[in-house]
């Protein structure tokens, strides 16, 4: 867990009230009293008053990590009048808000010892921040990571958190409120457009009603991986009939650099493709504008592999993407068409199923079914076993020659 400065934390947790000062009486309640900010922050000790002159020295202050003589540690007693010691309270990330500090002095007047104590409450925020490094590791380009910053404020005063400093490829909120005795969570992206080694420190800034204290955060990532980004590493076609286009699909190109990308694009089966891509095939890729790639897919004809790749090319390199299509089953199909009449045939057959791909099912060609070879010309040899059914099956269910 990360702890705020050292002298950062004493100007918020002590109160800032300028000019308080304490009276501590000898053998008395200590008071606790509000403490200025600041590495300046005192307790003014005003020392009994007496009938005659003398002089007094002080001999020790405890807790020393805590409290300090300021100025001379000597000096004179008037009758009438009373001496005062400044003391100062030393900054410390040990102190808590509303939790008092005591300390004692010790002075010596024309040989006599006498003991003072002396207090102060501290208040104001007390932030706390749950890491002082923020690591995201390593990250693929344009891939969006996030980490959770947890600020915790133990003071019994609303602390108004600010950051200052960071930026790209690092983002947070820059500013908000943490109540006293409450936590609040920063959400800390990091979304990188290039592949680099990152390294930010952003300044933390808390403030109370006059206060302020600072600490520093370190933001730590990397990236790696191709500068062009593309919304979609897949891209599905509505179900078809073999004689229908499935329609359009739309992949955005975005640069994942701080620089325009030049990229073209092609069909990995080339003119074999049951797709096509709408010109422009080239283009330039933009960080903040994406540019498109317009496909459109083909009737499937007698193809029995609806599919293909998108490869997107750069100049470092390139990005695939896969297409599919799916093709509804045909409503006929025809299973060994044929009429063996044969003498020694021992069946005769000649079998027409709905909605059953046979034997002889080759796919769609120009929107019809077909026995699995072209429609006969007049004139032609009948070759065994194969029928002079070569009619084919218009959509519109009409048979045709």
């Amino acid at each position: 867990m990360m702890r705020l400065s050292t002298l950062a934390a004493l100007m918020l947790l002590v109160a800032c009230d300028e000019h308080l000062s304490a009276t501590a009486k000898a053998g008395s309640e200590p008071q606790a009293q509000r403490v200025p900010c600041g590495s300046n922050a005192t307790l003014v000790v005003a020392l009994r008053e007496r009938s005659t002159s003398g002089r007094f020295r002080v001999r020790s202050i405890n807790p020393s990590s805590v409290f300090a003589v300021e100025g001379p540690n000597e000096g004179t007693t008037e009758p009438g009048a009373a001496a005062q010691i400044v003391i100062r309270a030393k900054p410390s990330s040990l102190y808590l808000p509303g939790r008092p500090v005591f300390g004692v002095l010790d002075i010596e007047v024309d040989g006599v010892e006498e003991r003072y104590e002396v207090s102060f409450v501290p208040r104001g925020v007390y932030l706390t921040a749950s890491d002082d490094v923020v690591d995201y590791g390593i990250a693929e380009l344009g891939a969006l990571r996030q980490r959770n910053l947890v600020l915790t404020n133990y003071g019994d005063e609303d602390a108004r958190v600010s950051f200052h400093g960071g930026g790209a490829p690092f983002r947070f909120a820059r500013d908000l409120v943490v109540p006293g005795g409450e936590s609040r969570t920063v959400a800390m992206a990091f979304e990188p457009r290039s592949a680099a080694a990152f390294e930010q420190r952003v300044q933390l800034t808390a403030e109370g009603p006059v206060c302020a204290l600072q600490e520093e955060l370190t933001l730590r990532g990397a990236a790696f991986g191709k500068g062009i980004g593309i919304d979609q590493s897949v891209v599905e076609f509505a179900e078809t009939d073999c004689h229908e286009s499935a329609g359009r699909r739309i992949v955005s190109v975005t640069s994942l650099l701080e620089r325009p990308i030049a990229w073209s694009a092609r069909l990995g089966r080339g003119v074999s493709s049951p797709f096509r891509i709408t010109p422009p095939a080239a283009g330039v890729a933009h960080p903040e504008q994406a540019g498109r790639i317009e496909l459109e897919a083909l009737p499937p004809g007698d193809t029995n592999d609806p599919t293909d790749e998108l490869i997107i090319d750069t100049a470092d390199g390139e990005r695939r993407v896969r297409l599919v299509q799916r093709v509804r089953a045909p409503l006929l199909s025809i299973v060994n068409a044929g009429l063996d009449f044969s003498a020694n045939s021992s069946r005769r057959r000649s079998s027409i199923q709905s909605g059953d791909r046979g034997e002889s099912w080759n796919g769609c060609r120009d929107g019809r079914l077909h026995s699995g070879r072209p429609p006969r010309r007049e004139g032609d040899r009948a070759a065994s076993g194969q029928s002079r059914l070569g009619c084919l099956l218009h959509p519109d269910r009409r048979w045709a020659p």
